[in-house]
């Protein structure tokens, strides 16, 4: 079957993980995260992945008022930054694909039709014979869930789902984004706009950000990821079709709010630095946590989906795990790869 659309390939050895990305991001959240943008284009992935290793380094804002004063560095800064997830699993040689969604701020049914074709397509590329994983992080799982509900004379080929931070109940910040922009508005005008880096600009309008990701989710998003959407519904509903196809499942969730950081330096001594305030988890400290969504709450979700929300009803606690991480460094964590790689290598008994 044609693809109208470039496939990521590698040729390894192993089993066939197909990679597929979330909402509004690109193949290179799987390829090369410290060169993917959010939003459209406002904002570096790497700057909202909160402190890596040690403490923050440069660059400092360029700002004389904001001198004293510095963000969580972003991790292509760090020589130990962790490879990305497709480096990992090509060096332990299983054959990968992934791809750029045609619209990813598009429908999900758009994008599991693609993922129909690659499945296809898998087969040319690799050979008859053999069966894929599908890696979905974010609105990545609910488009595999989604295509094996929906294709039961394919999904025989498939034998396991690897789910990262998918929002398999919806989330409730689909129809929170006015509500939540008060807030990041409120943070916003503590962090300057952007700062030096390595001799050139990178642009950090977190409003500007959130302003387009909350818009987002007055459209597509709002429509498809709402708790009580058709889509989560019928989601649902059909869950018993995932059950029966005997597909192995891992579903990896976080549980911690806190992305980037902004540090005060002290004047008199330049090495002790003080949290002034991070993106998400000061929110609950200028809005009351009652009327939070547990989203946003440090230890009930990771910033974009709850653990609840999270949740498979029909899934053993034995395919079911929990990481003190965000929403997005779930793409990098030691831990969660750890896991990944665990699943890749198990056989069930009966497959």
């Amino acid at each position: 079957m044609a693809l109208n659309f470039p496939l990521q390939v590698w040729k390894g050895a192993e089993e066939k993980p197909i990679l597929i990305h979330g909402f509004g991001a690109t193949e290179k959240i799987w390829t090369n995260p410290y060169e993917e943008f959010l939003g459209k284009g406002t904002i570096s992935f790497d700057y909202v992945l909160a402190d890596y290793e040690g403490r923050p380094a440069t660059p400092y804002f360029p700002l004389w008022q904001f001198r004293n004063y510095c963000l969580s560095t972003p991790l292509r800064k760090f020589s130990s930054r962790p490879s990305p997830l497709w480096e990992f699993l090509k060096d332990r040689e299983y054959n990968l694909l992934t791809w750029t969604q045609a619209e990813p701020y598009g429908s999900i049914s758009l994008a599991v039709e693609e993922l129909n074709g690659i499945v296809r397509e898998s087969e040319v590329i690799f050979g008859i014979g053999g069966r894929l994983i599908l890696v979905g992080h974010s609105r990545g799982g609910l488009v595999a869930r989604k295509w094996i509900q929906d294709h039961p004379d394919a999904r025989g080929r498939v034998e396991g789902l690897i789910l990262l931070a998918c929002p398999n109940r919806g989330s409730r910040l689909a129809n929170m984004g006015d509500f939540l922009a008060k807030g990041i508005r409120a943070i916003e005008r503590f962090i300057p706009a952007d700062l030096s880096l390595d001799g050139g600009r990178v642009f950090l309008g977190l409003l500007a950000f959130y302003e387009e990701i909350t818009g987002l989710f007055k459209g597509v998003a709002l429509e498809e990821l709402h708790p009580h959407s058709p889509f989560i519904l019928g989601l649902k509903s059909k869950e018993f079709e995932e059950q029966r196809s005997r597909i192995r499942y891992l579903n990896l969730v976080g549980t911690s709010t806190a992305f980037t950081k902004l540090y005060r330096i002290s004047t008199r001594d330049i090495g002790e630095l003080k949290e002034v305030i991070s993106l998400i988890d000061s929110l609950p400290k200028m809005i009351p946590s009652a009327i939070l969504p547990e989203e946003i709450i440090n230890g009930k979700g990771d910033g974009l989906v709850s653990k609840e929300g999270a949740r498979i009803a029909w899934m053993g606690s034995e395919s079911y795990r929990e990481f003190n991480i965000n929403h997005l460094r779930m793409l990098i964590d030691h831990d969660v790869r750890r896991e990944i790689i665990r699943f890749l290598e198990c056989r069930a008994a009966n497959i």
